[in-house]
């Protein structure tokens, strides 16, 4: 444990030590001045700067786009809720002429049962009329036939 923190602080000391010890000669040995390294950090600023500008027009813009799609979404939803109004009264309209249709429905299976009723009685009366024909056609039949021969009566024959 005793290495481990030996080492830590070895390190440690590197890093501060290495650090420390770039001083503005160092960074001008190297080709960067205090001067160059300025205009250098003022460029990034007015890149940073621009770069914000722009970052808040894009927001504005997006901000005027929520709003003009918050505005379609009210449009539609108050659409939507008038369809669905529009449907309900459909339905209600529907149900009633479902029921009316069922009604109309029964009333004329009533009226065929009638109807059926009707034609049988019809029919019932038409044999009997063609029964009484034929009644009538065999009685006329023996009316217009032929009369027996009767033999002509005398007077006297038959006492009076």
């Amino acid at each position: 444990m005793i290495r481990t923190a030996l080492v830590a602080a070895a390190v440690a000391a590197l890093a501060f030590g290495w650090g420390c010890s770039q001083s503005p000669g160092d960074l001008a040995a190297r080709g960067r001045s205090p001067a160059a390294r300025l205009a250098q950090l003022e460029d990034e600023l007015a890149g940073l700067k621009s770069a914000q500008a722009k970052l808040a027009a894009d927001s504005a813009a997006a901000a005027a786009g929520l709003k003009a799609e918050q505005a379609k979404t009210a449009a539609l939803t108050a659409s939507l809720k008038a369809e669905q109004s529009r449907a309900a009264g459909l339905t209600d309209g529907l149900t009633a002429e479902q029921v009316k249709a069922a009604g109309l429905a029964k009333e004329r299976d009533e009226l065929r049962t009638g109807l059926a009723a009707r034609q049988a009685e019809r029919d019932a009366a038409r044999a009997r009329l063609d029964g009484f024909r034929q009644e009538l056609r065999e009685l006329l039949g023996r009316v217009e036939g032929p009369v027996p021969a009767v033999a002509p009566a005398t007077l006297g024959s038959t006492g009076f």
